[in-house]
């Protein structure tokens, strides 16, 4: 999964301008995305930060944690100089990237801003907490060590481990595209049998490095 230049009761963080770490990257697959009545199908990608100076409570089979909120945002899996993606990159990164460099790498590596620390904008639209801008730390800022173990699910590189270690939900949602129908059939035989499965424990493989450039 690469992006091409050419391609419980949930509790809202409060608003504002806060320090995250990104810990988890969702390969969605090809999904429909419906606008002002348009309907348009897309590779999508949903990347998870924690936050870890909006600390909660939090059930496990461990007793009670005390653990940071998370914020996501859904992304089309496109790295053009015009796509969300691109430019959410290039601010959260303090930089331009060039387009000889991302095309000689492949494209832009979700893999990489794993375990990246960054500040978050959050604004609320209703019951949702919106990622409206990422930056840089700034000169001097630090941000906690991370709590979550980083963990990324690539359909191109297909992991069953990885697949059970989804929600019961997401692993619904991203069944939907394409992409998915055929890893699943191709592993299981039957994809409408392992969509109903139970959410399995989570337990997501380490990853805390980052680069310089995501790709």
């Amino acid at each position: 999964m690469r992006a091409e230049v050419g391609s419980g009761d949930f509790q809202k963080p409060p608003e504002g301008l806060t320090i995250g770490r990104c810990y988890r990257v969702i390969d969605l697959g090809t999904q429909e995305k419906k606008y002002k009545g348009n309907v348009d199908y897309c590779r999508q990608l949903l990347v998870h930060f924690e936050l870890p100076m909006h600390m909660i409570d939090v059930e496990t089979d461990e007793g009670v944690k005390r653990m940071p909120m998370s914020a996501s945002k859904k992304y089309r899996l496109s790295f053009n100089a015009k796509a969300a993606l691109r430019k959410d990159m290039e601010a959260w990164y303090g930089k331009k990237f060039n387009d000889k460099d991302i095309e000689a790498a492949g494209g832009f590596d979700p893999s990489k801003i794993l375990g990246r620390p960054g500040q978050i904008l959050i604004e609320h639209n209703g019951d949702y907490a919106n990622i409206e801008g990422l930056m840089p730390l700034a000169q001097g800022q630090t941000c906690p060590d991370q709590f979550n173990e980083s963990f990324i699910f690539d359909l191109d590189e297909f992991d069953p481990a990885k697949w059970e270690q989804l929600s019961q939900k997401m692993q619904q949602w991203i069944a939907k595209s394409p992409e998915a129908q055929e890893v699943l059939k191709a592993h299981y035989g039957n994809t409408q049998s392992q969509q109903q499965q139970s959410e399995a424990p989570q337990q997501p493989s380490i990853d805390d490095g980052f680069d310089d450039i995501p790709f």
